[in-house]
């Protein structure tokens, strides 16, 4: 019996298959989507699209990605492009390909998972968290479509760390049943290389929205925004914190879970919790049941920023406020930036690279003239 070709082997046949068509001036190429062959090329707008005029797509051929399926696929190719060639070409041809019964959510992500585990060596808990976690954001018993997909991405924070690998992981789905989209185009500029500088709240404006007269009409959810804001808090953070007192009477935020771990953080201003009364009632309006299953689906972040920006009409991102916090502490309190790392939760380099592009000329003159004009700054060594 012939042994069947590997991964490496049929990409490779794949490729030699392409490199023939190519010499041949074929207007179609051969496509590998999971287990099964597509043909990719310029071609009309189907019926039922909105377009007019011709663009690139897939059309399933219904064989099998082996030897054999590649050779009778490099056939259909060519036959297609005669049809493009001789303008012959009519989607009825495909309808029976195009019109298969629509799989649900469900049905993908097991085959996905069942192939993706065949291929890949990972743990069942790096499954399930760096895969299946998303997987989940999608309603199981519903037909995957396009349609459905975008609108589960954009339901996503813009621009945020979890927007950029959702869009990521239903691109990786979406090819694999043969879906016909780019959710590139979504994923927004995440990425500390590439963040751009995002405007922040003053100190003044934060005082507007969480103070006595705060403009958020939920206790609930200003004491959440003002957790944030005093303490530098990721918005997930705070459905696993408490505030307590020190020792020194001030009001501290105690992390106990999060992305980076356990950690005790002070308030900058310290004044600010006592002010904007943050223990005068819960910090947030779930179970702990409830804040811990949508922390698995890492949707906390996008859940903060749904209730408060889009129903509350807070006019800041939560990381803009919590960058905030980061920038006040190195600019008006002067503290190290090893310091404000293990506050924030960062590795110092991370940290510098987040918030070295908030620190301009004007700012900086401003805590040089802080620093020499303290009476207790360090004077020269007189010479003995």
């Amino acid at each position: 019996m012939k042994k069947p070709l590997s991964d490496e082997q049929i990409d490779a046949k794949i490729s030699e298959a392409n490199a023939f068509l190519k010499g041949s001036f074929c207007k179609a190429r051969l496509q590998r989507r999971g287990g099964k062959l597509y043909l990719r090329a310029t071609l009309p707008a189907r019926p039922e699209s909105k377009r007019t005029k011709p663009y690139q797509q897939v059309v399933a051929t219904g064989l099998i990605c082996n030897e054999r399926g590649i050779k009778a696929a490099r056939v259909d190719a060519v036959k297609l492009s005669d049809a493009l060639e001789t303008k012959t070409f009519s989607w009825e041809n495909y309808r029976s390909r195009v019109n298969t019964p629509k799989r649900t959510v469900g049905d993908w992500v097991g085959k996905f998972e069942k192939d993706y585990l065949s291929k890949n060596k990972i743990t069942d808990r790096s499954w399930e968290g760096g895969w299946l976690a998303y997987f989940r954001k999608l309603p199981e018993g519903k037909p995957l479509s396009e349609k459905l997909l975008i609108k589960t991405v954009l339901s996503t924070e813009p621009d945020s760390a979890q927007r950029k690998i959702i869009t990521s992981r239903f691109q990786s789905l979406a090819d694999f049943a043969g879906l016909e989209i780019d959710l590139s185009r979504y994923k927004g500029s995440y990425g500390r290389s590439s963040a751009k500088k995002i405007d922040l709240p003053t100190d003044v404006e934060l005082e507007k929205w969480f103070g006595n007269s705060g403009l958020i009409t939920s206790d609930v959810w200003r004491r959440l925004a003002g957790v944030i804001a005093a303490y530098g808090l990721r918005p997930h953070e705070v459905f696993f914190s408490k505030l307590t007192r020190n020792e020194n009477g001030t009001l501290v935020c105690n992390v106990t879970k999060g992305k980076t771990g356990p950690r005790i953080i002070d308030p900058f201003y310290p004044e600010w919790p006592d002010r904007w009364n943050l223990v005068g009632g819960p910090l947030h309006d779930l179970s702990p049941e409830e804040a811990e299953k949508i922390y698995q689906g890492n949707g906390l972040g996008a859940y903060v920023y749904r209730k408060l920006c889009l129903k509350y009409k807070f006019p800041y991102r939560p990381y803009s406020v919590r960058h905030a916090y980061a920038v006040r502490a190195h600019n008006i309190f002067n503290l190290p930036a090893n310091v404000g790392a293990m506050l924030m939760g960062h590795g110092p380099d991370v940290h510098l690279s987040n918030y070295q592009k908030y620190m301009t000329r004007a700012v900086a003159d401003e805590a040089i003239a802080r620093a020499v004009s303290s009476a207790d700054r360090a004077m020269p060594p007189e010479a003995t």
